[in-house]
């Protein structure tokens, strides 16, 4: 699986986006407006709730897999700053929200010092 590390800064968020379209299957490429505003939606609350508003980083990778019988792109983003779960605490964060509510799944842990949040999205035709 490659990844890229850059800011959690919404500046970066067209490098990002380049990375995780790269050689996107023919199948997926309709994925990318739902991929972008949920990207945007949980950069901002990288940015703004992991880190606190101040500089730090994030490692995006993406994948291509079966799920639950359907073809599917997962979208994993890890950061290393204060630990968060934005399902459980309403109060750190709006991940969850219009932009992510786009993903079909989407999972939460801490794992190795590290909050590592995947998007699942089914591919278009899928019902994604």
């Amino acid at each position: 699986m490659r990844a890229i590390l850059v800011p959690a800064d919404s500046s970066r968020l067209g490098e990002m986006l380049s990375f995780l379209s790269e050689g996107f299957p023919e199948d997926f490429i309709g994925l990318g407006p739902r991929v972008e505003r949920a990207m945007r939606e949980l950069v901002g609350l990288v940015h703004d709730v992991s880190y606190g508003g101040k500089s730090g980083n994030v490692q995006v990778s993406r994948k291509f897999v079966t799920f639950n019988g359907e073809a599917c792109l997962i979208v994993t983003v890890c950061d290393w700053g204060a630990p968060y779960d934005p399902f459980d605490d309403p109060g750190h964060g709006e991940f969850g929200g219009p932009g992510a509510r786009l993903a079909d799944y989407l999972s939460y842990h801490y794992n190795q010092n590290s909050n590592v949040n995947e998007m699942y999205f089914l591919a278009p035709e899928a019902g994604g």
